[in-house]
C-alpha cells in the first residue's frame, strides 16, 4: 500500500509520493500539479478543485475555499471574524461553540464541520495519487503551519481518519521544506537555512540545520496571515470606494477574485489592471494599480513581515547562528517587496530559488512519508519542535482537547463524509455507463462506413443500425440508471453485432422511447409512439 505527502494548503493543495528515494509531484486529473483548495456542492454533485472554483460566483453559499482558517478554531475566533467577512459562504457556532458551514446538496441542508471539508479534500488527493500509483493509498503524511495550536493539529488528523486513511501523521511546513531542500544534496558539511513560508494564510520564518543524515528545526516565529490578507486589503479599500457594502457576497467575491489576479500581475510587471465587467448594481470596474499603491494599500502586512523578520534576525544574532542559504515557500513569496525585506534585512544580494515554492512542502511531505512508512532505510532523522511565540494559541479554558469529541461522533461525522463518497461513486458509474453506451453507439455507426462492412451491409442493415442508435443516444437524455443504461448497451450490442456477424439475434431488441410504452404488434413490427421493434430470423426489420 502506497504512503503519499500532502500539502493542505490556504489556497491549493498538492500531493507527491517517494519511491526509492526519487519524488513526483503527482498530477490532478486535468494534469496540473496543484488543485485549488475549492469543494463545491450542487444538487447533482460534489466539485472539487478547478471545477468548484469557476462555478463558485454563481453557487457562493455552497462553494467552500480557505477552510485552513477555520479547521479547528471556535466561532468567536478573533481572526476568523475578520476573515469570514469575505467569504462567500456562512459559517455558524454549534451548540458547543465550534464552526459549522451549512450548505445544500442532494435537494438536502446539511451542516458540516471544518473537519469534513478538509477529510473530502484529502480523499480528493488520495484519489488523484491512487490513479497514479494504482494501488490503495491508506498512509499519508500532512503538513500543517508550524505555529498550528493543538487544536488546529488534531483537527487535522481527525480529517485525515476521516478520509480513511490508516495511519496519518503531521509534519510543520518548516519541516517538510527543509526536507525538500536537503533531499537528495549529499551534504558533506552542516547547513543552516532559512525558510521563508508565506502562502495563502500563513506567513513564517523557520531556522533549520541540515546535514545528510538529520534536519532539525532550531527555531520559527510566524503570524496567521498571508496572500489572503494581501487580497482582502485591496478588497477594503477599493469596495470602500465604491460604497460596496462587505456584506454583499457576490460583488466583494468578483472584486477579491480580480485583486488577487492583479496582484499575482505585479509580482513580475510595475502596474496591472483590476477588472470586473458586472461588478455592483449591473456596472462594470476597472482601475489600474501599481506596485506602489499596493505596497502602500499593504503597508500594515508588510511591518507584520518585517516584525516576524527582525524576531528572527535578533534570534540569529543572540545565538550566533550563521545562515548559508534563505529558501522562499508559498507564492506569495513572490511579492516583490517580501523579497526586498528579506534581503534588506539579512544582507543578502540573492534568494534560494532551487526549489519550487509552491510544491516543495508536499515534496517534503512524501519523504517524510517514506522514512515513516516504508520498509526502506529511514532516510533523514527528522527533529520537530513547538514553535515560538504562538501567536494563534486559544485560552486554554477554551481549547478544543484533543478528543474533544467522542469515539461515537467521530464515527457520525464520518459516516456523512462516506454518504458523499458513495454518492460521487454512484454518479461517477452512471456517468462511465452512459458514456460507454453513447461511444458504443457513434462508434457503431462508424463502423458501418468502414471497408469491412460498407459493401457488406444492405441498405436496410445501415439504416436500422443508424436508427438503433440514435435512438438510444436520445433515450440517454432521460435515463441514467447504471443498471438501465448497461441493459440499454447489452440490448444495443446484440442488435448490431447480430448483423455484423450476419446472423439471426438470439433475442428480440426493444428500443422503447423514454415516454412511451407500447406492445409489439402481431407481425413484430413498430406500434406507439417513437417506438421500434426489430425481430430477427424472419426477415423482418
Amino acid at each position: 500500500m502506497a504512503a503519499i505527502g500532502i500539502d493542505l494548503g490556504t489556497t491549493f493543495s498538492c500531493v507527491a509520493i517517494c519511491k526509492n528515494g526519487i519524488v513526483q509531484i503527482i498530477p490532478n486529473e486535468h494534469e496540473k500539479r496543484l488543485t485549488p483548495a475549492y469543494v463545491a456542492f450542487t444538487e447533482e454533485e460534489r466539485l472539487f478543485g478547478d471545477s468548484a472554483k469557476h462555478q463558485a460566483p454563481l453557487n457562493l453559499a455552497n462553494t467552500v475555499y480557505n477552510i485552513k482558517h477555520i479547521i479547528g478554531r471556535l466561532y468567536n475566533d478573533q481572526k476568523l471574524k475578520q476573515d469570514k467577512k469575505y467569504l462567500g459562504y456562512t459559517i455558524e457556532p454549534d451548540r458547543n461553540g465550534y464552526c459549522q458551514i451549512p450548505i445544500s446538496s442532494y435537494g438536502k441542508q446539511v451542516e458540516l464541520y471544518p473537519e469534513q471539508i478538509t477529510a473530502m479534500t484529502i480523499v480528493k488527493m488520495k484519489d488523484i495519487a491512487k490513479a497514479h500509483v494504482e494501488e490503495t493509498v491508506s498512509r499519508a503524511v500532512i503538513s500543517v503551519p508550524g505555529f498550528f495550536n493543538e487544536a488546529q493539529r488534531q483537527a487535522t488528523i481527525n480529517a485525515g481518519r476521516m478520509a480513511g486513511l490508516e495511519d496519518v501523521k503531521l509534519i510543520t511546513e518548516p519541516m517538510a521544506s527543509a526536507l525538500a531542500y536537503g533531499h537528495d544534496k549529499q551534504l558533506k558539511t552542516i547547513e543552516n537555512i532559512l525558510i521563508f513560508d508565506c502562502g495563502g494564510g500563513t506567513t513564517e520564518i523557520s531556522l533549520a540545520k541540515i546535514t545528510s543524515k538529520d534536519v532539525k528545526i532550531i527555531s520559527t516565529f510566524g503570524e496567521n496571515f498571508g496572500g489572503d490578507d494581501f487580497d482582502n486589503r485591496l478588497v477594503l479599500k477599493y469596495g470602500k470606494d465604491l460604497g460596496i457594502e462587505i456584506h454583499d457576497k457576490k460583488a466583494i467575491t468578483r472584486l477579491r477574485n480580480a485583486c488577487e489576479k492583479a496582484k499575482q500581475s505585479l509580482s513580475a510587471a510595475s502596474r496591472a489592471r483590476i477588472k470586473v465587467d458586472n461588478l455592483y448594481n449591473n456596472e462594470p470596474f476597472e482601475s489600474t494599480i501599481t506596485r506602489e499603491d499596493f505596497d502602500k494599500i499593504n503597508e500594515e502586512l508588510f511591518e507584520k513581515v518585517t516584525s516576524i523578520v527582525q524576531k528572527m534576525s535578533k534570534f540569529l544574532t543572540k545565538n550566533r547562528h550563521k545562515v548559508d542559504e534563505i529558501i522562499l515557500i508559498g507564492g506569495s513569496t513572490r511579492i516583490p517587496n517580501i523579497r526586498n525585506i528579506l534581503q534588506n534585512s539579512f544582507n543578502v544580494k540573492h534568494l534560494n530559488r532551487t526549489i519550487n515554492p509552491d510544491e516543495a512542502v508536499a515534496y517534503g511531505a512524501a519523504v517524510h512519508a517514506a522514512n515513516e512508512f516504508t520498509n526502506c532505510k529511514k532516510i533523514v532523522q527528522v527533529r520537530e519542535m513547538t514553535a515560538l511565540n504562538n501567536s494563534n494559541t486559544v485560552p486554554e479554558n477554551k481549547k478544543r482537547k484533543i478528543e474533544e469529541t467522542s469515539q461515537a461522533k467521530l464515527t457520525e461525522m464520518t459516516q456523512k463524509v462516506l454518504e458523499f463518497d458513495k454518492h460521487d461513486e454512484m454518479l461517477r458509474e452512471e456517468s462511465n455507463a452512459r458514456n460507454n453506451l453513447e461511444k458504443y453507439a457513434y462508434s457503431t455507426k462508424k463502423k458501418v462506413h468502414t471497408d469491412k462492412y460498407k459493401d457488406k451491409l444492405s441498405a436496410e442493415d445501415k439504416k436500422g443500425i443508424f436508427h438503433e442508435c440514435d435512438l438510444a443516444i436520445t433515450w440517454l437524455e432521460t435515463n441514467k440508471r447504471k443498471k438501465v443504461v448497461e441493459k440499454k448497451l447489452e440490448e444495443l450490442k446484440q442488435y448490431c453485432e447480430a448483423i455484423f456477424d450476419g446472423k439471426s439475434a438470439t433475442k428480440q431488441v426493444v428500443m422503447r422511447s423514454p415516454y412511451v410504452r407500447s406492445e409489439k404488434s402481431p407481425k413484430g413490427i413498430v406500434t406507439g409512439k417513437m417506438q421500434f421493434y426489430y425481430e430477427f430470423g424472419d426477415g423482418l426489420c
